[in-house]
């Protein structure tokens, strides 16, 4: 994970609302987390069903775009690219699920060349909520829904962070050097005056 937008509980044992997470060796970008759900309790299914949107994407090692590998959404599983070509044709509800997938394609960027995102999130208990992710002015999260809801905890403050997240260690190996350049970071409540900002 290399960016958060955290509502911390006490004892918060789940994920940000919203985080960008690189796995498989950068093979895997996912985009989103948890909507709610008991805060300091750890990952459950109950929970991941309930509370979970995310946006997973995949890119093969010689491939230059990311492809969406699949989508989750509150109260959903989660509905991937795979079972689609592989089931639609004989699950009518598989079939009618995959007509709600958003298939998303996106450019990956070179080693040592920027990137921009532009991430708008509104946190609320209603169906006004969202999570609106673009790069380089491409949109590749639109998530419409609650984004703060269903919580059991004691809720403590909201924040971003910037940076490598370190998972645990289970080898005991330790961890390679990483760095992640950030430039022109802004907080503001409108895309609009957010594009103001970058047009240079």
């Amino acid at each position: 994970m290399f960016s958060q937008f955290m509502n911390e509980f006490k004892n918060m044992k789940k994920s940000p609302l919203f985080g960008m997470n690189l796995y498989w060796s950068g093979g895997k970008l996912s985009i989103g987390g948890d909507t709610g759900g008991k805060a300091n309790v750890s990952w459950n299914l109950h929970d991941h069903v309930k509370y979970k949107v995310e946006n997973h994407f995949v890119k093969k090692s010689n491939s230059k775009n990311w492809q969406t590998y699949s989508i989750k959404r509150r109260d959903q599983k989660e509905i991937s690219i795979l079972n689609c070509n592989s089931l639609s044709k004989e699950n009518n509800t598989v079939s009618n699920n995959c007509k709600k997938l958003e298939k998303i394609d996106f450019n990956s960027t070179p080693l040592g060349k920027w990137t921009t995102y532009k991430i708008g999130i509104k946190n609320s208990n209603t169906e006004d909520g969202f999570i609106k992710v673009y790069k380089d002015d491409t949109l590749i999260m639109n998530y419409l829904g609650i984004t703060f809801g269903g919580w059991k905890g004691t809720y403590k403050h909201t924040f971003i962070k910037l940076g490598p997240y370190r998972d645990t260690d289970t080898n005991g190996n330790g961890y390679p050097d990483q760095t992640i350049h950030y430039d022109d970071f802004v907080v503001v409540s409108d895309k609009k005056t957010l594009d103001k900002y970058l047009i240079k």
